[in-house]
């Protein structure tokens, strides 16, 4: 085999590597809004991945490669802003646009298919009521795979604000909001709002959420790092042999 014949087969395969590493490097910066008007309490779903919500006529979303489940009897609705009971049942959150909320149950928020999170931060309201946030344990895990599983990253227990702000409006449970912010490293490709981890499904409590935000990137593939240092390892063996061959 020429050498040009071979540089020919070698090259391919340090350029696709390249290719791919340079590609994990990328990352995005996502703070979880509607981008439009989004009906009270439909099912997020695909919304966040450019898809629809649960009330398709909205219109898709952005595309954030986040996805939220909608199984089960308490999937993650959207709650939009207002007064009292028919709307949103909240104030004086930090957005002051619409919120995401996890209702009774425990819910998943994956990433799409070769993306996870670097980071999570979010803003979040236990309900005014000293019975129902006594009765469920709220917390958020961070996971390094998908669907809530592999190792758990980070466990955020979330509890009521020291200082409670009062609900103006009659009907309005969600008025005092508190900051958390996971601290892991690596990436992390699902995050689940309910029970600790190993501790069966006791739901994530009436907890409002707002301002979820994270650092999107690609996962890093596997393969790519071998495959780039495969090309130019064939590419070194080769001149070495030639300059050999020539001494």
């Amino acid at each position: 085999m020429n050498r040009n014949r071979l540089l020919l087969l070698l090259l391919p395969a340090c350029a696709a590597g390249a290719c791919l590493v340079a590609t994990q490097a990328a990352a995005t910066i996502v703070t979880l809004e509607p981008t439009g008007t989004v009906t009270n309490e439909t099912t997020v779903g695909n919304y966040f991945s450019g898809g629809n919500d649960g009330f398709p006529r909205d219109g898709t979303g952005p595309a954030d490669n986040v996805i939220f489940s909608t199984s089960g009897a308490g999937p993650t609705v959207f709650n939009n802003v207002g007064t009292g009971r028919t709307m949103g049942r909240f104030e004086n959150n930090p957005s002051g646009n619409n919120a995401v909320t996890f209702q009774s149950l425990p819910d998943i928020m994956n990433f799409a298919p070769g993306y996870g999170a670097t980071s999570l931060s979010f803003d979040y309201s236990i309900e005014n009521n000293a019975y129902s946030s006594s009765l469920y344990s709220a917390y958020v895990t961070v996971w390094s795979g998908t669907g809530g599983t592999g190792t758990a990253l980070d466990v955020l227990q979330l509890t009521p604000n020291a200082t409670t702000v009062g609900c103006v409006h009659s009907g309005d449970l969600f008025c005092t909001w508190s900051l958390a912010t996971a601290n892991f490293r690596g990436v992390a490709e699902s995050v689940t709002f309910g029970s600790p981890p190993a501790t069966g499904n006791n739901g994530i409590g009436q907890v409002e959420f707002d301002s979820v935000t994270m650092n999107v990137a690609p996962v890093p593939l596997p393969a790519a790092l071998p495959l780039l240092l495969s090309g130019i390892g064939g590419l070194r063996a080769f001149i070495r042999r030639r300059k050999s061959i020539q001494a």
